[in-house]
């Protein structure tokens, strides 16, 4: 074994110092948009890889693939997260 013997204390060390995220404890509740994000998400596979992989031309293809995310219900599940993550940070203080 050629791990140093002080790297679980080194790991807490280097730790301490780190700053908890904003958001740290927020899970987002899927289920009030689960139609949406099975849209979303056909919309996202049937272009996606296309589009960041460089296969389509963005300047003929974003425009598109954006207006059908938004169609899915792109805007309802963004509303939702928002709504879900308010109501948790203002129950948690």
């Amino acid at each position: 074994n050629k791990e140093d013997p002080d790297k679980n204390r080194l790991l807490v060390e280097y730790s301490n110092d780190s700053l908890n995220h904003p958001s740290l404890g927020f899970r987002f509740r899927t289920e009030p948009v689960a139609a949406e994000l099975t849209a979303v998400n056909t919309v996202y596979g049937g272009t996606d890889a296309a589009l960041f992989t460089g296969y389509v031309d963005p300047a003929e293809v974003l425009a598109t693939y954006i207006e059908d995310l938004k169609a899915a219900g792109l805007d309802a599940v963004k509303a939702e997260v928002e709504k879900q993550y308010a109501d948790w940070k203002a129950a948690k203080g």
